[in-house]
């Protein structure tokens, strides 16, 4: 799979503008996934920022975001609420609940953890996104066992159930709730957070789904 420097955004319209800062390999200290079934990593980190102005002055009436892009690509079990739980060594007690969202590219989820706004989906070789185990196997159920696959998995290019998955990891800092301790936030109030992750996620996933090695010992 190849990380490109730029990663071209689709033509999804929005009202705010996205720019990328950087891009580049994970650190080692800060890789969520480091099992062995994870073959690359890699990360993006964008600024998204209204594209209006507030009057004479060309200042934007709403704030910018710092939205962080990590990717895993490797073979998964599809069950992402399990993976960010040992991820953040939140096993026993998990801090966090995903709410699970859908569009048209599939499904994906939402939360918060340590004062940051995540989104987080497994974008699939075939099917749509997935967020859970079921979903996640259902796709390999209903797109893999085809017999246009028989061929590659006859010559050993590919498993005949394909567990291989982009897990995308996306997140931004959440802004300080005026007169609102953090132990009384409500995720309402960070809309803004989630709304620009889930604009960044609509603007990347057409890209992302196409660079996906079409069998598993192609790449």
């Amino acid at each position: 799979l190849k990380f490109a420097e730029n990663v071209p955004l689709s033509s999804t319209q929005s009202n705010n503008s996205i720019s990328l800062i950087k891009q580049g390999k994970i650190p080692d200290n800060q890789i969520l996934d480091k099992t062995k079934n994870t073959l690359q990593s890699y990360q993006y980190q964008y600024k998204i920022e209204a594209a209006q102005s507030n009057g004479k002055s060309g200042k934007s009436s709403r704030p910018s975001h710092l939205v962080t892009v990590e990717l895993y690509y490797g073979s998964n079990n599809g069950d992402l609420q399990h993976k960010l739980e040992i991820a953040f060594g939140e096993t026993k007690s998990p801090k966090f609940q995903i709410s699970p969202k859908q569009n048209s590219y599939g499904w994906y989820g939402l939360f918060t953890y340590n004062q940051k706004a995540y989104l987080t989906s497994c974008i699939n070789v075939r099917g749509g996104t997935t967020l859970n185990e079921a979903q996640f196997l259902a796709n390999r159920n209903r797109y893999d066992l085809q017999l246009e696959r028989l061929p590659a998995y006859v010559m050993g290019l590919t498993h005949w159930r394909d567990h291989r998955c982009l897990w995308v990891v996306m997140h931004t800092p959440m802004r300080e709730i005026p007169n609102q301790s953090a132990a009384n936030s409500n995720a309402m109030d960070h809309n803004a957070e989630y709304l620009a992750l889930e604009q960044l996620w609509q603007q990347i996933y057409p890209h992302w789904q196409k660079q996906i090695p079409p069998n598993k010992f192609s790449w």
